[in-house]
């Protein structure tokens, strides 16, 4: 784990964000902080708050991981039962084609038959084949016209049946992803705005104390630039109202000299 990103070796908030945008996850960062606590930074902030912050995104990272597995489960169920629909389909064509072929079986067995017959027959039998083989063929081109018709539906109906299916369950799945990347989306842009926040906290502390550290340095280089009077004042004072009540009571609130120091008071 790198933490080189804050101004120790120790790990800190820097550390943690720095690592969170190089690529590592909430659950590594966490791993790494539990088996070694004793280099977490001890700054202004607490080192078990930035435990408790990196252990809520882990979870919540642990709770979408969940939520993706959960409906990556229910496509693939979806997938399945669509696939037990295409099964059931080719099952019901090969049943149409099963009995197309019988009929066309029985329909070249009465043919062969009826031939034979003809041959047999031919110069008594000329004039009743010819009518009976002309009215056969009517029947079958009536039967064959009717299953034709009926084949035509049943297939029409499963390939409508299953467009429509096909359709919603495509739609549902564009739906719960976009509903999962609007999730992650506010939830990422959530965290980078804690972690702008922390920063903006961060560098107007480090401005203050080195505001402080060099009013302390110029002073301590340049005595002329001492305050005058420096002594002990009572908290009171320091407000109107407080010296107000002070010179009520006949004093002023403050024990000092012009141009020293106050070493000690014997109280």
């Amino acid at each position: 784990m790198d933490t080189s990103y804050g101004a120790s070796s120790n790990f800190g908030h820097a550390d943690y964000y720095g690592n969170l945008n190089s690529g590592r996850s909430n659950q590594e960062i966490l791993d790494y902080i539990n088996s070694n606590s004793g280099q977490l930074h001890s700054d202004r902030y607490a080192p078990g708050e930035l435990v408790s912050q990196i252990q809520a995104a882990a979870a919540n990272d642990r709770r979408l991981a969940a939520d993706r597995e959960a409906k990556q489960q229910e496509l693939a169920a979806q997938q399945a039962a669509m696939n037990r629909m295409q099964q059931s389909f080719d099952t019901r064509m090969s049943a149409v084609n099963s009995q197309m072929l019988q009929q066309q079986q029985r329909y070249a067995t009465t043919l062969a038959e009826q031939t034979a017959q003809f041959n047999a027959t031919q110069q008594q039998q000329q004039a009743r084949y010819t009518s009976d083989l002309t009215s056969m063929q009517d029947r079958f081109s009536r039967r064959y016209a009717e299953q034709n018709d009926l084949y035509s539906g049943n297939l029409n109906a499963v390939r409508d049946e299953l467009t429509a299916r096909q359709e919603r369950q495509q739609a549902r799945y564009a739906s719960n992803i976009l509903d999962m990347q609007n999730t992650y989306n506010t939830n990422r842009t959530a965290q980078e705005q804690r972690y702008n926040d922390n920063i903006q906290g961060m560098q107007n502390t480090f401005r203050e104390q080195q505001a402080q550290l060099k009013d302390t340095l110029n002073a301590k280089a340049n005595p002329h630039s001492r305050q005058t009077q420096l002594g002990v004042q009572a908290p009171d004072a320091k407000e109107k109202a407080g010296a107000a009540k002070l010179q009520a009571r006949g004093t002023k609130g403050s024990f000092n000299r012009a141009g020293l120091r106050i070493q000690g008071l014997n109280l």
